[in-house]
């Protein structure tokens, strides 16, 4: 009786389900997972952490090596003036080409270099790559920008065939006149002189025997229309002072090209040279040639574009294209007020053609 007492507790307590048996199952199948798993992963070798701290140093030690000689973020650089240095000099400066060419170019457009912080003023250098090439910026030529383009001209030889009666002030500039010089030429012309023979330059005050020598061969006076006994009452007309009485003095002028030369002018700002005359509307070269020795053009009385707080409506003018008022408004918005005109070349502003023409009527001031 107690045997079957027993049994029947055996079996009340052992007995399982077949749902129970299963979890029973998977339950002994885990266990064994785990005993396994803890005795293999005794035997793994894991990676350990990377020490970073000797590569850090090594880094910090090659960028601090060589600083002196120019190994400095990658940078290969040694003394040099950005005034005076060659293109194949330049392309031994590992700098990048961009720079290097923005630097050519600003050089090429009379660009000047006055003291080593003017270069950070180039498009595309950024305050890294200047404080490295600081240390290595030797300005050796004369501060002086008429000096340097003299010297320019002098090296390569670049004269051309001039007539004192229409030079601009600009021309001037690159043939080696200083500045007294063109004052003076400039007022001589304003009073109504007249320039009949290559001598006659030497009689403007401050024009030595030795720059006349140095022109004589590329000067080139276009004769005065003869005009009889009148030909020696006859006044020069300054362009950018001159009324429509004054103008249809000119030989070839009537009312209509009068009326159209003051018309373009005032559209202009002004004529910075005689030829641009040229562009009136309908005005041959074969009339111009008939007064083109009795008018002259003074720069220094064109109307001036401040582009850097110029609108819209400013930058209406013959030279100049809408799409290319809205790429010059969109850079300034962007990239801040022009420190230097040749930067409308360098970021893609202007063509070259239309930064030639137009860069007479511009400022940044």
């Amino acid at each position: 009786m107690k045997y079957d007492k027993l049994t029947r507790i055996f079996r009340e307590y052992f007995s399982f389900t077949r749902s129970e048996r299963r979890g029973i199952f998977v339950l002994s199948v885990l266990l064994l997972l785990f005993f396994v798993l803890n005795v293999v992963v005794e035997h793994i070798e894991f990676q350990k952490p990377e020490d970073f701290l000797a590569l850090q140093e090594e880094i910090k030690a090659w960028q601090n090596k060589d600083k002196k000689s120019g190994q400095l973020a990658g940078l290969s650089l040694f003394d040099f003036d950005p005034n005076a240095i060659s293109p194949d000099e330049f392309a031994l400066l590992d700098l990048p080409d961009r720079i290097k060419n923005n630097i050519l170019r600003y050089r090429e457009k009379g660009g000047y270099f006055k003291t080593p912080e003017d270069v950070r003023k180039i498009y595309g250098m950024n305050d890294s790559i200047f404080a490295s090439l600081l240390p290595f910026i030797r300005i050796t030529r004369q501060a002086d920008p008429e000096q340097h383009y003299r010297e320019e001209a002098a090296v390569r030889q670049e004269y051309f065939f001039c007539d004192p009666n229409s030079v601009t002030d600009e021309e001037m500039v690159q043939l080696g006149f200083n500045s007294r010089q063109r004052q003076n030429l400039s007022a001589f012309r304003r009073k109504g002189g007249v320039f009949r023979d290559k001598t006659d330059l030497q009689k403007i005050y401050g024009i030595d025997s030795a720059l006349f020598e140095r022109l004589k061969p590329w000067i080139e006076i276009v004769p005065l229309p003869e005009v009889g006994k009148e030909k020696t009452t006859l006044l020069l007309v300054e362009l950018n002072l001159a009324d429509s009485l004054q103008l249809l003095r000119l030989p070839g002028i009537g009312p209509a090209f009068a009326g159209r030369i003051l018309k373009y002018r005032n559209m202009l700002g002004g004529f910075h040279s005689t030829g641009q005359l040229l562009e009136v509307y309908n005005l041959e070269a074969d009339r111009y040639a008939q007064f083109a020795a009795l008018v002259t053009a003074d720069s220094s009385l064109v109307r001036k574009i401040r582009i850097n707080f110029a609108g819209p409506a400013d930058l209406k003018h013959p030279y100049l294209r809408r799409e290319q008022a809205r790429r010059l408004l969109e850079s300034r918005q962007k990239e801040g007020p022009f420190t230097d005109l040749n930067q409308l070349l360098e970021k893609n502003v202007l063509d070259e053609n239309t930064f030639r023409k137009i860069k007479p009527y511009l400022t940044c001031r």
